[in-house]
């Protein structure tokens, strides 16, 4: 195998957290350094896709609910973004939840992916990026079981902070049973706005029980920007469709700062969290700060 792919899962057990978002800018940021990335779309709504300007009637025919039922290796599905010639996408559709009803309860129900990823994708991509659900079915299992990194976004609020506890759960039973390897890049906090005042609060707060939990929160913060939204309607990152804004450097920054820890699938012990104290999170940030 000529590459080190890096395969990160992007996930949080409450919805509406800018999984989407993360997945599909870090995709671009990382094309701007020059690597090749995959994005694997196991989201039934299949927004990624259409973000990444998947037109869709080539998402019918060529899509990631197929690949699963008939077991059929990426290089046979997957298309190209035209956002970035370092982009490709296998694409998320509506099928998807008729793929996880036929799966449900098959011997191989959290390995779906396994048979996609074949030596083409270690040969050619230097990054796959999963975007995920929150529900905890068998799609989201066969993302986290197939993972090297999984990646966590949060917003500064505490509905968030509970969502980051049930992840770091799930996340450590699969971790148990499943796919002993996986390792936390940890939370990256999104829509940030310094003039909340309770944000600096949030960031600073999540960050001392983070550390003393064993478990890392990214140094960059993506913040607050109506540029998001403008950008999706647009078919586009934010990182392409607005290139040099404080929002697409924001991105380009995370990309640089998770890529040192990118190094394939680890060997040996990965570092665990003290569940005890992830445990107290939410409540602590409750606790500790008037929303």
């Amino acid at each position: 195998m000529s590459k080190k792919t890096n395969i990160i899962c992007i996930a949080n057990q409450k919805g509406g957290v800018a999984k989407t978002t993360t997945v599909v800018n870090l995709a671009a940021a990382f094309s701007s350094l020059g690597k090749s990335v995959l994005v694997i779309d196991s989201d039934y709504q299949g927004n990624a896709t259409d973000i990444l300007g998947i037109n869709p009637s080539d998402a019918e025919k060529k899509n990631l609910a197929k690949a699963i039922l008939k077991e059929i290796p990426c290089e046979d599905v997957f298309l190209k973004s035209p956002v970035s010639a370092n982009i490709d996408v296998l694409a998320g559709t509506r099928e998807l939840t008729d793929a996880v009803v036929q799966m449900t309860g098959q011997v191989h129900q959290h390995l779906l992916l396994k048979p996609i990823l074949s030596d083409f994708v270690f040969e050619k991509y230097d990054i796959v990026i999963i975007d995920t659900h929150p529900t905890l079915d068998c799609l989201y299992m066969s993302a986290m079981t197939s993972a090297h990194y999984y990646l966590m976004p949060v917003f500064p609020d505490p509905e968030s902070a509970k969502g980051l506890v049930d992840m770091v759960h799930s996340a450590e039973k699969i971790r148990k049973y499943l796919n002993p390897l996986l390792f936390n890049l940890g939370a990256i906090i999104c829509r940030y706005d310094k003039s909340f005042a309770t944000h600096p609060k949030f960031v600073e707060k999540i960050r001392e029980l983070a550390k003393a939990a064993n478990f890392p929160v990214c140094e960059t913060l993506i913040p607050n920007s109506a540029s998001i939204p403008a950008a999706s309607v647009a078919s586009q990152p934010v990182v392409t469709w607005k290139p040099n804004s404080i929002i697409s450097n924001a991105y380009c920054a995370l990309a640089g700062e998770l890529l040192p820890s990118l190094k394939g699938k680890r060997m040996g012990r990965v570092p665990l969290p003290n569940m005890e104290l992830v445990n107290k999170i939410s409540d602590e940030v409750e606790a500790s700060i008037e929303f």
